[in-house]
């Protein structure tokens, strides 16, 4: 999950700053996409739903997490970009979700 190497702390801090500047962004989304990718996405807000519905460790934050994941993982890298860059995106951008790098994930979506 996003805080697995992250103190409660510090996974705190990072997912209010990565709300708080999601808020101001133009609504810039593409779809989920089918295959392993868009599967990997939902297994991973599934698992936040758990944690939250199942009162696990990450409950305090879930469902800010929740929030932010769309807008993070799903923005897209140019305003004509295709499918497959997409695709490519979610890929490298779950990687750096799972490794609870929210603040490259923000730099990236700027």
């Amino acid at each position: 999950a996003v805080v697995s190497t992250q103190s409660t702390g510090e996974a705190v801090s990072a997912k209010d700053r990565a709300y708080d500047t999601i808020c101001h962004w133009r609504r810039n989304v593409f779809l989920v996409p089918t295959g392993h990718a868009g599967r990997a996405l939902l297994d991973e807000l599934k698992q936040l739903f758990d944690n939250f519905n199942n009162d696990g460790p990450l409950k305090p934050v879930a469902i800010k997490l929740i929030l932010i994941a769309g807008p993070l993982l799903l923005q897209k890298p140019s305003l004509r970009s295709k499918a497959k860059d997409h695709l490519d995106c979610l890929i490298r951008r779950l990687a750096l979700w799972k490794r609870g790098d929210l603040s490259q994930l923000l730099r990236e979506g700027k």
